[in-house]
């Protein structure tokens, strides 16, 4: 349903939710289903340098306007850009095909048709059998609008997206009928529950618990807020089965709805709905205190593990009298042990967490009295982080709300803030953001100290200050590896296919002949999970920091440069020879030219899209491959600032490469960061390398 693309960032903004945890996920979430039609992703054309690739003989000659210094809002106000920020505007988006319109492929009228029929069609089910729902009708959605703000100073390049709703004057009229409808939902799937004696939240005759409010967010919860897994002890001690405590979470969140909702008056004023927001967000302490939002995560994200792997236990206890003599059972308890097991790792390396939440603020804008917040957040999915930062303003106009939100990654936070008072003439002043302000949860990260490194033996000192995680230590990526590679072997152990799969009709002529070479690219495939081995011949590292203007992240990837990985040339990688060959390399490396920007920009995402974007690399401060004056074995290194960049959407990188003449294999490692981050990694890196 389209209208539900949106609906998680209206509710969080609206209601007080709004965090980088809910408005991050939505962001990207209208991002992906508006572009999907036509496949595009878009950036910032920010040098006139910039290498640009085929376009339609049409309009070669024309160099449209990408970018702009006003940000035109939903609603049709302007805002103009403080100096060095501008701005690219979907619903204004200019390509080789002319001028798209983004928000027509999601319409308001379509968004709000939706919205309606599916609460009039949960009410009309016999389960339900909601009356006053039934005929329901109400203009929930206006207009929406998506944004990538662009800003350059002396530290660098600083990217956000920002999201624009304009909604009707019957959203919260909405929101009422949906906690209707999920509170009936809930009673329905008790009884379901109950008859079936099932843990599952579904109730019959196709009604689909996902389209109500209350669902959306238990499920969100169940898959995003894992962590710190306690001792499970025997099942027998547990909270009990995994459908109770999902069922416990949803009371405690109905019971936050309720309050949230309760000060909105029946009918849209905008001078009451300014009142009851900062009255709903009073009443939910997780809304606006980051210690109130993590301890309601730790106590629910450590009561579903509890419970998943009680659930397991019990299954397990009954499998183990079965497995003593059938096959079958013992294979399912061995299954059932390794996703318990996988179940705790991935809890306990999984997580949200609120560094910072505050109350919404009433100021002055240009635009008029507005509500603002603030919030920093970190996702954790299988180690890997992902910081983000989020500033909110909401006000309520004569036709209805106006939310705009704003996400960035968290190290650009305090630019951000910075500018985003000076776009909307905020007063009294925005306070600056700092770590010992009252709201705020920000622990100290603990640093890796040694680790284990492809091309070292042994383990070697980690920079200063970082925590590192290994794609080979997480549970995912490793266990689909395993499952692939015993995959394949299993099938090469069975020989080519020389019957048809379906009718058992021996294969003749051309379909034996491409059965035979599709069992030759098996055994190649075998013989690249042994070349590629993760953790021992491939690897990806995330480096993580936090320091006082935020968390930052870098990615790591590290090769060994063996005879099967490098076609041979890695015996050519020898000191000498490559001392002798630098010159004739930092040609081409340092060259303007435009062969090496095609060749990044080959690599990227955008290629192959000319024809409907105006796409661009520029690649600035390249540092040329040299020897580095002090290390363990030799090592060569290059650096430069990458900007790719389609009809006005700019990616910024930073990357930072090294080979390793390491023995018995060289190692190359490249690092991948944010423009803006660079200074904080790049040193780091250097000292990493020093260390193989």
């Amino acid at each position: 349903m389209k209208h539900k693309y949106l609906k998680g960032l209206v509710l969080a903004a609206l209601l007080g939710l709004a965090t980088p945890a809910i408005s991050g996920v939505s962001a990207a979430e209208a991002t992906s289903s508006t572009l999907a039609p036509i496949s595009l992703g878009y950036g910032i054309v920010a040098s006139s340098d910039a290498i640009e690739t085929k376009v339609s003989p049409d309009t070669i000659a024309i160099k449209p306007q990408l970018v702009s210094t006003v940000m035109t809002t939903v609603d049709n106000k302007t805002v103009n850009l403080p100096a060095g920020v501008t701005v690219f505007d979907l619903k204004r988006m200019m390509t080789p095909m002319g001028m798209v319109d983004g928000t027509k492929f999601i319409s308001a009228k379509e968004l709000n048709a939706e919205y309606v029929k599916d609460i009039r069609d949960m009410a009309s089910k016999k389960e339900l059998n909601i009356k006053e729902l039934k005929d329901f009708n109400g203009t929930i959605y206006r207009d929406w609008n998506l944004y990538q703000l662009r800003g350059e100073d002396a530290e660098g390049v600083h990217t956000a997206y920002v999201v624009d709703l304009a909604l009707g004057p019957d959203y919260i009229k909405g929101e009422r009928a949906n906690l209707e409808i999920s509170n009936a939902l809930w009673d329905a799937a008790d009884k379901s529950v109950a008859n079936a004696k099932k843990s599952v939240i579904n109730s019959r005759d196709g009604v689909q618990e996902r389209d109500s409010m209350k669902f959306a967010k238990t499920a969100a919860i169940a898959a995003a807020y894992m962590s710190q897994v306690s001792n499970t002890g025997d099942s027998k001690d547990q909270l009990g089965h995994t459908w109770q405590v999902v069922r416990d979470l949803g009371d405690e969140l109905t019971k936050q709805q309720e309050a949230m909702l309760a000060p909105y008056p029946a009918e849209y004023d905008a001078n009451a709905f300014y009142a009851a927001m900062v009255k709903g967000t009073e009443a939910v302490p997780v809304m606006r205190d980051a210690a109130s939002f993590n301890q309601f995560v730790d106590k629910h994200k450590n009561n579903l593990v509890k419970a998943l792997v009680a659930d397991l236990d019990k299954a397990a206890g009954e499998l183990k009298t079965q497995a003593e003599t059938n096959e079958r059972a013992k294979e399912k308890l061995e299954l059932n042990r390794s996703l318990r097991d996988g179940l705790k790792k991935i809890f306990a390396t999984s997580d949200i967490k609120a560094d910072y939440l505050d109350q919404m603020e009433q100021l002055n804008s240009i635009f008029g009295p507005v509500l603002y917040s603030q919030a920093r957040e970190v996702f954790t999915f299988d180690s890997y982080e992902i910081p983000l930062g989020g500033l909110n303003l909401v006000r309520f106009d004569k036709e209805g709300p106006v939310i705009t939100v704003l996400t960035t990654n968290d190290g650009d936070f305090n630019y951000w803030q910075k500018q985003w008072q000076r776009m909307y003439g905020l007063e009294p002043q925005v306070r600056a953001f700092a770590a010992d302000t009252k709201n705020a949860a920000i622990p100290a990260k603990t640093s890796t100290t040694h680790m284990r490194a492809l091309g070292h033996d042994g383990n070697i000192v980690v920079p200063r200050d970082l925590t590192v995680k290994k794609l080979s230590d997480t549970v995912i990526v490793p266990t689909l590896w395993k499952f692939l590679e015993k995959d394949t072997k299993e099938s090469i152990a069975r020989g080519p296919e020389l019957r048809d799969w379906v009718t058992d009709k021996l294969l003749v002529g051309d379909e034996r002949l491409e059965s035979m070479k599709a069992y030759e690219r098996q055994k190649e495939r075998l013989q690249y999970f042994e070349d590629y081995r993760l953790g021992e011949k491939t690897d990806v590292y995330q480096w993580q920091l936090k320091d006082s203007e935020g968390r930052k992240t870098a990615t790591v990837f590290g090769l060994v440069l063996t005879p099967q990985t490098t076609k041979g040339y890695s015996t050519m990688l020898q000191k000498d020879l490559i001392d002798l060959q630098l010159p004739v390399l930092n040609s081409y490396w340092m060259q303007g030219d435009g062969r090496l920007e095609n060749n990044v920009l080959g690599a990227t995402i955008f290629s192959g899209i000319s024809d409907y974007a105006y796409t661009s690399v520029t690649i600035k401060d390249q540092t040329p491959w040299a020897l580095l004056p002090h290390y363990t074995h030799p090592a060569y290194m290059a650096s430069a600032r990458v900007f790719v960049n389609a009809n006005g959407f700019e990616l910024p990188y930073y990357l930072q490469g090294a080979v390793v003449l390491t023995q018995p294999n060289p190692v190359a490692y490249v690092m991948l960061t944010s423009d803006l981050e660079r200074d904080e990694f790049a040193p780091r890196f250097v000292q990493f390398i020093q260390e193989l």
